[in-house]
Protein backbone atom coordinates (compact mmCIF):
# COMPACT_ATOMS: atom_id res chain seq x y z
CA UNK A 1 0.00 0.00 0.00
CA UNK A 2 1.05 3.43 -0.79
CA UNK A 3 1.36 5.78 2.56
CA UNK A 4 -0.55 8.71 3.37
CA UNK A 5 -0.54 11.34 5.87
CA UNK A 6 -3.14 13.92 7.17
CA UNK A 7 -3.51 16.41 9.29
CA UNK A 8 -7.27 16.68 10.60
CA UNK A 9 -9.62 19.33 11.96
CA UNK A 10 -12.35 17.59 13.63
CA UNK A 11 -15.82 18.43 13.59
CA UNK A 12 -17.43 18.71 17.38
CA UNK A 13 -21.01 16.90 15.38
CA UNK A 14 -19.78 13.92 14.34
CA UNK A 15 -20.29 10.80 16.31
CA UNK A 16 -17.29 9.07 17.37
CA UNK A 17 -17.74 5.29 19.28
CA UNK A 18 -14.93 3.36 18.17
CA UNK A 19 -13.29 0.04 19.76
CA UNK A 20 -11.77 1.89 22.49
CA UNK A 21 -14.72 4.46 22.77
CA UNK A 22 -17.76 2.65 22.91
CA UNK A 23 -20.50 5.38 24.51
CA UNK A 24 -22.26 8.21 22.59
CA UNK A 25 -20.41 10.33 20.65
CA UNK A 26 -18.51 13.66 21.14
CA UNK A 27 -19.01 15.27 24.76
CA UNK A 28 -20.53 18.94 24.54
CA UNK A 29 -18.25 19.63 27.22
CA UNK A 30 -15.29 18.75 26.20
CA UNK A 31 -13.55 20.92 23.16
CA UNK A 32 -12.54 18.76 20.00
CA UNK A 33 -8.79 17.98 18.99
CA UNK A 34 -7.55 19.41 16.53
CA UNK A 35 -4.00 19.48 14.11
CA UNK A 36 -3.65 15.87 15.12
CA UNK A 37 -1.26 14.51 12.21
CA UNK A 38 -1.81 10.57 11.24
CA UNK A 39 1.21 8.69 10.16
CA UNK A 40 3.04 5.73 10.21
CA UNK A 41 3.93 4.47 13.40
CA UNK A 42 7.28 3.55 14.59
CA UNK A 43 9.00 0.60 16.21
CA UNK A 44 9.18 3.15 19.16
CA UNK A 45 5.68 3.99 19.41
CA UNK A 46 5.32 -0.15 20.19
CA UNK A 47 5.01 0.40 24.01
CA UNK A 48 3.00 2.81 23.93
CA UNK A 49 0.84 1.17 21.95
CA UNK A 50 0.42 -1.92 23.63
CA UNK A 51 0.01 0.36 26.93
CA UNK A 52 -2.69 1.89 25.31
CA UNK A 53 -4.61 -1.35 23.95
CA UNK A 54 -3.83 -2.51 27.71
CA UNK A 55 -5.87 0.45 29.19
CA UNK A 56 -8.44 -0.04 26.72
CA UNK A 57 -8.56 -3.84 27.57
CA UNK A 58 -9.09 -3.18 31.08
CA UNK A 59 -12.06 -0.22 30.61
CA UNK A 60 -13.95 -2.23 28.30
CA UNK A 61 -13.93 -5.89 30.48
CA UNK A 62 -15.25 -3.31 33.44
CA UNK A 63 -18.37 -2.43 31.41
CA UNK A 64 -18.46 -6.48 30.21
CA UNK A 65 -17.31 -5.87 26.67
CA UNK A 66 -14.11 -8.18 26.04
CA UNK A 67 -13.28 -6.94 22.72
CA UNK A 68 -9.66 -7.53 23.68
CA UNK A 69 -8.45 -9.79 26.64
CA UNK A 70 -5.59 -8.13 28.63
CA UNK A 71 -2.34 -9.70 27.70
CA UNK A 72 -3.29 -11.43 24.53
CA UNK A 73 -0.98 -8.80 22.21
CA UNK A 74 2.86 -8.56 22.84
CA UNK A 75 5.00 -5.42 21.77
CA UNK A 76 6.53 -7.92 19.73
CA UNK A 77 3.66 -8.67 17.31
CA UNK A 78 2.99 -4.82 17.09
CA UNK A 79 6.64 -3.97 16.23
CA UNK A 80 6.34 -6.53 13.62
CA UNK A 81 3.37 -4.82 12.19
CA UNK A 82 5.11 -1.83 12.35
CA UNK A 83 8.11 -2.92 10.21
CA UNK A 84 5.44 -4.28 8.20
CA UNK A 85 3.73 -0.97 7.74
CA UNK A 86 0.84 -1.55 8.56
CA UNK A 87 0.13 0.44 11.68
CA UNK A 88 -0.55 4.15 11.75
CA UNK A 89 -0.90 6.30 15.04
CA UNK A 90 -2.61 10.06 15.44
CA UNK A 91 -0.62 12.56 17.55
CA UNK A 92 -1.19 15.74 18.97
CA UNK A 93 1.79 17.89 19.76
CA UNK A 94 4.05 14.27 20.09
CA UNK A 95 1.19 12.19 22.00
CA UNK A 96 -0.27 9.36 20.31
CA UNK A 97 -4.07 10.21 20.82
CA UNK A 98 -4.99 6.90 18.47
CA UNK A 99 -4.15 3.72 16.32
CA UNK A 100 -5.03 2.01 13.67
CA UNK A 101 -3.62 -1.05 11.87
CA UNK A 102 -4.86 -1.88 7.91
CA UNK A 103 -3.61 -4.75 6.19
CA UNK A 104 -4.34 -6.05 2.59
CA UNK A 105 -6.07 -9.40 4.15
CA UNK A 106 -7.17 -11.49 6.61
CA UNK A 107 -7.29 -14.96 5.55
CA UNK A 108 -8.22 -16.58 9.60
CA UNK A 109 -11.18 -14.48 9.71
CA UNK A 110 -12.21 -13.89 6.11
CA UNK A 111 -10.49 -16.70 4.12
CA UNK A 112 -9.09 -16.58 0.47
CA UNK A 113 -11.36 -13.75 -1.23
CA UNK A 114 -10.06 -12.30 -4.08
CA UNK A 115 -11.81 -8.85 -2.77
CA UNK A 116 -9.65 -6.16 -3.05
CA UNK A 117 -10.64 -5.05 0.67
CA UNK A 118 -8.69 -3.12 2.79
CA UNK A 119 -9.19 -4.55 6.84
CA UNK A 120 -9.00 -1.63 9.21
CA UNK A 121 -8.03 -4.16 12.60
CA UNK A 122 -7.37 -2.84 16.58
CA UNK A 123 -8.71 0.78 15.97
CA UNK A 124 -8.65 2.86 19.17
CA UNK A 125 -8.56 6.31 20.85
CA UNK A 126 -6.84 6.92 24.04
CA UNK A 127 -9.44 7.34 26.60
CA UNK A 128 -8.01 10.56 27.79
CA UNK A 129 -9.17 11.51 24.19
CA UNK A 130 -12.55 10.16 24.14
CA UNK A 131 -15.52 12.20 22.89
CA UNK A 132 -13.74 14.51 21.04
CA UNK A 133 -14.56 13.53 17.69
CA UNK A 134 -11.30 11.20 16.89
CA UNK A 135 -12.87 8.41 16.45
CA UNK A 136 -14.92 8.48 13.46
CA UNK A 137 -12.08 10.83 11.99
CA UNK A 138 -9.85 8.12 12.38
CA UNK A 139 -12.54 5.77 10.38
CA UNK A 140 -12.58 7.96 7.81
CA UNK A 141 -8.96 8.88 7.01
CA UNK A 142 -8.42 4.96 7.35
CA UNK A 143 -11.34 4.52 4.50
CA UNK A 144 -9.71 7.41 2.67
CA UNK A 145 -6.44 5.52 2.62
CA UNK A 146 -8.22 2.26 1.69
CA UNK A 147 -9.43 4.13 -1.33
CA UNK A 148 -6.23 5.63 -2.53
CA UNK A 149 -4.96 2.39 -2.28
CA UNK A 150 -7.11 0.94 -5.37
CA UNK A 151 -9.17 -0.83 -2.26
CA UNK A 152 -12.57 -1.35 -3.74
CA UNK A 153 -13.96 -2.47 0.15
CA UNK A 154 -13.31 -2.03 3.35
CA UNK A 155 -13.82 -4.58 6.41
CA UNK A 156 -13.61 -4.89 10.04
CA UNK A 157 -15.16 -7.03 12.48
CA UNK A 158 -16.00 -6.86 16.20
CA UNK A 159 -17.40 -9.24 18.80
CA UNK A 160 -20.89 -9.72 18.80
CA UNK A 161 -21.81 -8.71 22.70
CA UNK A 162 -20.26 -5.15 21.90
CA UNK A 163 -23.66 -3.88 20.43
CA UNK A 164 -22.55 -0.36 20.86
CA UNK A 165 -20.17 -0.99 18.67
CA UNK A 166 -22.39 -2.97 16.13
CA UNK A 167 -24.45 -0.19 16.13
CA UNK A 168 -22.23 2.12 15.59
CA UNK A 169 -20.67 1.13 12.62
CA UNK A 170 -24.06 0.47 11.04
CA UNK A 171 -24.35 4.16 11.31
CA UNK A 172 -20.77 4.94 9.63
CA UNK A 173 -22.48 2.48 6.84
CA UNK A 174 -21.17 -0.47 6.80
CA UNK A 175 -23.09 -3.44 6.64
CA UNK A 176 -23.15 -7.26 8.25
CA UNK A 177 -21.85 -9.27 5.94
CA UNK A 178 -21.86 -12.76 8.41
CA UNK A 179 -21.22 -13.88 11.91
CA UNK A 180 -18.53 -16.19 13.32
CA UNK A 181 -17.60 -18.36 15.46
CA UNK A 182 -13.92 -19.70 14.70
CA UNK A 183 -13.46 -22.76 17.19
CA UNK A 184 -10.08 -22.18 19.45
CA UNK A 185 -10.06 -18.68 18.70
CA UNK A 186 -9.91 -16.42 21.45
CA UNK A 187 -12.85 -18.45 23.08
CA UNK A 188 -13.21 -15.79 25.75
CA UNK A 189 -14.84 -13.38 22.75
CA UNK A 190 -17.89 -15.23 21.67
CA UNK A 191 -19.09 -15.01 18.14
CA UNK A 192 -17.63 -12.14 15.52
CA UNK A 193 -19.48 -9.76 13.50
CA UNK A 194 -17.60 -9.55 9.84
CA UNK A 195 -18.81 -5.45 8.39
CA UNK A 196 -18.11 -4.61 4.77
CA UNK A 197 -18.38 -1.05 3.57
CA UNK A 198 -18.19 -0.74 -0.14
CA UNK A 199 -15.89 2.38 -1.54
CA UNK A 200 -17.03 4.93 -4.03
CA UNK A 201 -15.06 5.97 -6.86
CA UNK A 202 -11.94 4.07 -6.19
CA UNK A 203 -10.07 3.90 -9.55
Amino acid sequence: MRHSNKNWAFDPAKKASTTGDVNAGPDPLKPPIHDVKIEQATVTDAEALLAMRERLSAWLALRDVVQWQPGSLSAERIREQIAAGSVYVGRLRGQLVGSATITDEDPHIWGNDSTKAGYVHRLMVDRRWAHRGFGAELLTWAEEYCRANAKTHVRLDCVEINTTLIEYYRNAGYKEVRRLVIEGLLPHRGGMVLFEKALDDTD
